[in-house]
C-alpha cells in the first residue's frame, strides 16, 4: 500500500497520516459543497477563484503529510496550505466546515515534526 504504513515507520507519524487524511476529507468536501451550492451564484462569481484555490490547496496539503523523509518540508507544506487553504474558503464562502480540517492538519504537522521516520540498518 502506501509507504508510510509500513511497518518500520513510527506511529506517531501513521497517526499524523490518518489525521491529515481526516483533514483533507473535510477540506475537499466542505469546499466541493460550497462551489456546488454558491459556484453558480452570479454575487459569488467574483469570489469563485478563492473557492477553487481552497479545493487544490486542501488536495495538496493532504498529500503534504506523505512527505516524511523531510519531516520539516511535510510540516512546513501542513502549516502553510491549511492556512492559506482556510483563508481561500473564507474569502469565498463562510458558511463551510472547512476550518475543521485546520487542527487536524496542524496535529498532523505536530506530529511529523516530532515523529521522525526510523534509519534502517543495512
Amino acid at each position: 500500500m502506501l509507504g508510510i504504513f509500513e511497518p518500520p515507520m513510527p506511529r506517531s507519524l501513521q497517526i499524523a497520516a490518518i489525521l491529515a487524511l481526516a483533514g483533507g476529507a473535510v477540506a475537499v468536501w466542505s469546499a466541493a459543497v460550497a462551489l456546488a451550492q454558491v459556484g453558480a451564484d452570479p454575487a459569488y462569481q467574483d469570489r469563485i477563484a478563492f473557492g477553487w484555490a481552497a479545493l487544490v490547496l486542501g488536495i495538496l496539503t493532504t498529500a503534504g503529510v506523505f512527505l516524511v523523509a523531510r519531516p520539516p518540508l511535510a510540516a512546513t507544506t501542513l502549516l502553510i496550505g491549511s492556512l492559506a487553504g482556510g483563508v481561500a474558503i473564507n474569502l469565498f464562502y463562510i458558511n463551510t466546515f472547512y476550518v475543521l480540517a485546520l487542527p487536524l492538519w496542524w496535529a498532523a504537522a505536530l506530529l511529523v515534526a516530532v515523529g521522525r521516520p526510523r534509519r534502517r540498518l543495512s
